[in-house]
């Protein structure tokens, strides 16, 4: 009898967590893509997509000063500057998250069974945090997919043998830091397996074998990087030690601003979470460190308090860490769930009454009502109400058109953020400012020089700018989210 060219097997706990993390996947990228573009544009968006342009027009190595190259290639490899740039570096963006929302479940899977897979795809998925960072056009999501990815990798180590892991794990750490220079710390991620990672298999010997190999992958590659771009004259780590404050006092002046951080970081958590969020996140801690799930708490732990060193403390650049601290309350839950299983209708209550009364509004206003996004303080002044906000730059863009401008001259922080907003339908010039002021005379030069018919400038009221300009005021726009007023100037002859 002819063999079958088929076997249909019966579904197995494992295929079904694979099917349902295959169908979370896609759930969360057709819960992300919708109205991707409508949040206003950010000025580091802006900024990000600028470089990529320049990146293509010129060589790879003109930006590698800044201290997350690999992301500004990713955006180039995809031409985002050169087709509707906006839509396209957002959903370049999210494309690079997917492998580590790929990994955070698997990871959920393998520590907490089905229910952890479950749990997890269910955080990932309402989790107002990443649904807002995930659809900017930012490094940040990027280094903690790749950070995921290599906590994935490393994991592998407790279940087998395999140098395949190892490598994949250092690349996967490399390629974090990289796609930005933060996630350094994860480059430590091997050596957290290592030591953490038992397995009656495999002996000591072979696991710091394993570990040789994971180093001198990520070693090697972090090596060349650095060594290539010295040779062609650039300093991968001069823009990072200026946006760390490490040039503001060494070491000592890190570490003395290390409760000022903390503090920082606590409140950010605090207004992302709330009160019931924190006392959950401190519970699920408590129970990884009974239950010894050290692995996790490396992973989480120690790159989060290299952060606190640093002088730059915002929401978006903790998005490893939060996503390993997701992590962690998934794990906790699938235990839950595997040992108490009459709590999983109390447990998915409460995720369906957060996605209800949280997430889907929040996912409604961030696409049609910005100024009404509930964010956390810190975040609303940041992304809506200062100058590096894009609040606006679709009313200017408006009035423009509608009176035929021909050539527009942006004097405004977010001035990139306006030309790409204005992409296809305006030439919208951005020149050089500084904001100590040294640029004013130079840009009231300008203007002088372009009072002719169908010029116009837009102008922002901050104080590092010219108070006014020639011409006549054809606009005011003043946004609901308090961000400066721009003025619309015709600079007629």
């Amino acid at each position: 009898m002819a063999k079958p060219l088929f076997r249909l097997r019966p579904t197995t706990a494992i295929s079904a967590a694979t099917w349902l993390s295959v169908g979370f996947l896609l759930l969360l990228w057709a819960t992300r893509l919708p109205g991707i573009a409508n949040f206003p544009f950010f000025i580091d968006e802006g900024l990000h997509v600028y470089f990529s342009e320049v990146t293509a027009q010129q060589h790879p190595f003109v930006y590698a000063n800044k201290y997350y190259l690999l992301s500004i290639w990713w955006w180039t490899l995809f031409g985002a500057p050169f087709a509707a740039p906006i839509w396209l570096s957002r959903v370049v963006t999210l494309l690079a998250v997917m492998p580590g929302a790929a990994a955070l479940v698997g990871l959920a899977r393998q520590f907490g069974g089905v229910w952890g897979a479950l749990f997890g795809g269910l955080l990932l998925l309402f989790s107002t945090y990443h649904f807002f960072f995930e659809r900017l056009a930012l490094a940040d999501p990027i280094s903690a997919s790749a950070a995921l990815v290599a906590i994935w990798f490393a994991f592998r180590l407790a279940r087998r043998l395999d140098y395949r892991d190892a490598a994949l794990a250092g690349l996967a750490a490399f390629v974090a830091m990289g796609a930005k220079l933060s996630a350094l710390p994860y480059l430590g991620v091997p050596v957290a397996a290592a030591l953490v990672l038992h397995s009656p298999r495999i002996t000591v010997r072979e696991r710091f074998r394993w570990l040789g190999v994971a180093l001198i992958t990520e070693g090697g590659l972090a090596g060349l990087y650095v060594l290539a771009l010295i040779v062609v004259g650039r300093n991968p780590f001069a823009n990072a030690a200026n946006h760390v404050g490490l040039s503001d006092g060494g070491l000592g002046e890190m570490l003395a601003r290390i409760p000022r951080s903390a503090g920082y970081m606590l409140e950010n958590l605090h207004g992302w979470v709330g009160n019931g969020g924190l006392v959950l996140i401190a519970a699920a801690l408590l129970l990884l460190l009974a239950r010894r799930r050290f692995y996790l708490l490396l992973c989480l732990i120690p790159p989060a308090l290299v952060f606190l060193l640093s002088d730059m403390q915002g929401s978006r650049y903790y998005a490893a860490p939060m996503s390993v601290l997701l992590l962690c309350i998934a794990v906790v839950f699938g235990e839950v769930a595997r040992l108490r299983w009459t709590l999983v209708p109390l447990l998915a209550v409460v995720l369906l009454a957060w996605a209800v009364l949280v997430w889907t509004p929040f996912a409604w206003r961030m696409s049609s009502a910005p100024h009404r996004l509930n964010l956390p303080a810190r975040d609303y002044r940041e992304y809506l109400a200062s100058d590096a906000s894009g609040v606006g730059l679709d009313a200017a863009r408006d009035v423009l058109r509608e009176r035929g401008a021909e050539r527009v001259i942006g004097i405004m922080a977010n001035c990139q953020g306006l030309r790409y907003e204005s992409f296809g339908a305006l030439a919208v010039e951005c020149p050089t400012i500084n904001p100590n002021g040294e640029s004013i005379p130079d840009l009231v030069a300008l203007m002088e020089a372009n009072r002719v018919e169908n010029a116009y400038v837009v102008l922002e009221a901050i104080g590092y700018l010219p108070t006014t300009a020639p011409g006549r005021v054809v606009a005011t726009i003043n946004p609901s989210s308090s961000r400066p007023r721009l003025t619309i100037y015709q600079l007629m002859p």
